[in-house]
């Protein structure tokens, strides 16, 4: 049975990351409309995705606080900071949406990083793989909606509509994240340099044979579906946005990366997912 808390956490991280999968990609069409360029567009999409790649030194910066008050601040900080948005009229402004698209990427980085540890704390590890995957499914199955959802409001209420949804998001979250009762120990002072730490994380998991081959399993499955991926793409209002070029950090194949429906698209990635299902459940 599912607690209380675990409800309270698992919505208000399902919402956010509802709002920001309809976000992203109603400011890149946003930023396509006002500029009239692919490459704005792309860039726009590259602001959410670069500041993932900084995740070893989120995880670092987390470990210094202690999870449950961050994530809140961290939620009310990005429902104002989205409303920058709301100051966008012309393209001569759309630098205000690749900072918000940047600054929103980077806290879902810091969310993600601190609610994998807050985890731990509010469910016994006995229960930790089967909350994961009920947090798992209700996240992806947010982001099924949420690109539909964003789109439709784009049309009919206009991009702000979709920044104040986020905003909306956010601040619920934030809310659910402060109803939650856990009992958080202190953080521990750092103990070593920075370098060993980073790699501390790399030791375990190529040391760890199963966790080592989920990680090449999705890393292959990743690249399978996005090579795989449409050449284009078409905005709310009709104009084509041309798919980046890039396999690993595009977000045109986030979505359909970690869904099973993208291995059967191409038949190269059905070994790997294979060998997901047959060691995911033994590294969750």
């Amino acid at each position: 049975m599912i607690g209380r808390d675990v409800r309270l956490w698992v919505a208000g991280t399902s919402l956010s990351l509802f709002g920001d999968a309809a976000l992203w990609i109603a400011l890149g069409v946003w930023t396509k409309d006002l500029t009239g360029s692919d490459g704005r567009a792309g860039l726009a999409f590259a602001a959410y995705v670069v500041p993932r790649l900084g995740a070893p030194f989120l995880g670092l910066v987390v470990d210094r606080f202690r999870r449950r008050p961050l994530i809140a601040l961290l939620n009310l900080a990005l429902a104002g900071w989205v409303c920058l948005a709301f100051l966008v009229h012309d393209q001569r402004q759309v630098w205000l949406l690749l900072l918000v698209l940047f600054g929103v990427g980077l806290g879902v980085g810091l969310h993600n990083a601190a609610g994998s540890a807050l985890l731990t704390h509010l469910v016994d590890s006995g229960q930790l793989g089967r909350t994961n995957a009920l947090l798992r499914t209700m996240q992806e199955g947010g982001m099924l909606v949420a690109p539909a959802v964003g789109s439709a409001l784009y049309v009919t209420a206009g991009p702000r509509a979709v920044a104040a949804l986020e905003a909306v998001t956010f601040l619920v979250c934030a809310l659910c994240v402060l109803a939650v009762r856990v009992d958080e120990p202190e953080p521990r002072p750092s103990e070593g340099r920075l370098t060993e730490e980073l790699l501390a994380g790399v030791r375990h998991l190529t040391g760890t044979p199963r966790l080592r081959a989920v990680a090449l399993a999705l890393g292959g499955d990743c690249w399978a579906s996005a090579s795989s991926r449409p050449s284009s793409t078409r905005s709310p209002t009709g104009a084509s946005i041309a798919a980046p070029r890039s396999s690993a950090s595009s977000p045109w194949s986030k979505a359909p990366a970690r869904s099973s429906a993208a291995s059967r698209e191409c038949g190269c990635s059905s070994g790997w997912s294979r060998a997901v299902k047959a060691y995911g459940p033994c590294a969750a």
